[in-house]
């Protein structure tokens, strides 16, 4: 019994045999679509507020004061016509005026006079009619002589052609001594600091657009991407190209030029979603399924339904919320409830950079 006893014994030394530790597995993390199919159209910078300095009177053409090139202050001299005849007039309308004001002070005096005597029965109260009509008159005749100098103001000071915005001059259309018409330019302006982007691009493309939509521009011979947003897209196309209109709006900074190219990219038949990376999908049986990582880092399969392809990962449809760690290797053998070691699945890539 002793020699069998002796046999069945486990040999001297000998360990008990340890528990197998968790499998490694490499993990990433589902993520927000963004996405789309990005799409690249030319566009046009052009500025919001640009055109002519125009005259609201003719007249000969005195002095121009800018040059193409200048930068102009709102309110600023651009030209100035003759104003001899203008000065004329308003002398002759501020005479006017200053008779019919005198002429108003004696009605008012007369009827003054007039009531005092009515009241002592000296004139007839038809005397007293004539002189309320009479300052009726006068008074009438003083608004009409304050209206005829208000215009004669503003001829003489219309003949000062001003900048109606702050702007720079692009072109200078009028010389001293030449006759210009009401409504004839003196000057072309721009307004460098209010620009947009302009932009033609097919019906289908644009459908989807609305006001507040971003893009990113890019400037020619300039790499730097700007971040822009969409101002318009009105419901109308060219009937000949079938290519709808938008207007962009440019940020604070952009060194955008009036008439420079650049292309707009943007992305349309963008959907919010989710995105589950293709390595972490295991199909069986027609269906689709991930493991994912809980907290105690065990894991547990999830069904789920899938959209198309984006890039490394596919839209899920159902199933999965953002944020949720899905195992991307090492997910062959899992079993529900099975207890694993996580990685991110850049710590690979960090392995590979070690010296």
């Amino acid at each position: 019994m002793a020699l069998l006893a002796m046999l069945l014994a486990p040999p001297a030394g000998a360990k008990e045999k340890k528990e197998a530790p968790p499998p490694p597995v490499r993990t990433q993390a589902t993520i927000a679509q963004q996405g789309g199919d990005a799409v690249k159209v030319s566009a046009t910078i052009l500025a919001v507020r640009q055109g002519a300095a125009a005259a609201r009177v003719a007249g000969l053409v005195d002095s121009v004061a800018v040059r193409a090139g200048d930068r102009v202050a709102r309110g600023q001299t651009l030209a100035s016509l003759d104003d001899a005849e203008a000065r004329r007039q308003f002398a002759i309308k501020l005479a006017e005026r200053e008779e019919a004001n005198a002429r108003l002070e004696k009605a008012r005096s007369d009827l003054k006079r007039d009531r005092e005597l009515i009241a002592r029965k000296t004139i007839s109260a038809s005397r007293l009619i004539e002189s309320e009509a009479e300052l009726a008159i006068r008074q009438a005749l003083l608004k009409r002589a304050d209206a005829e100098l208000a215009l004669a103001r503003d001829a003489l000071n219309w003949l000062t052609i001003t900048a109606p915005y702050d702007a720079v001059v692009t072109q200078r259309l009028a010389q001293p001594g030449a006759w210009i018409d009401q409504g004839d330019a003196v000057a072309q302006l721009l307004d460098p600091n209010d620009l947009e982007a302009r932009a033609a691009m097919p019906e289908a493309m644009a459908r989807g657009l609305q006001p507040g939509a971003t893009a990113q521009l890019t400037f020619s011979g300039d790499g730097k991407r700007w971040p822009i947003t969409l101002r318009a897209a009105p419901p109308s196309s060219d009937p000949v190209s079938r290519n709808r209109m938008t207007w962009w709006k440019l940020p604070e900074g952009a060194p955008a030029v009036a008439g420079q190219e650049a292309l707009i990219t943007f992305t349309v038949g963008a959907a919010e979603g989710i995105l589950v990376p293709k390595d972490a999908i295991i199909r069986k049986g027609g269906k689709a399924s991930v493991f994912v990582v809980g907290a105690d880092n065990t894991v547990q399969p999830k069904a789920v339904a899938l959209g198309r392809s984006v890039g490394g990962y596919f839209q899920a449809l159902e199933g999965l919320a953002i944020g949720e760690t899905v195992v991307v290797r090492g997910n062959e053998r899992l079993r529900p409830g099975q207890t694993v070691n996580p990685a991110p699945l850049e710590a690979d890539a960090a392995e590979e950079v070690k010296p």
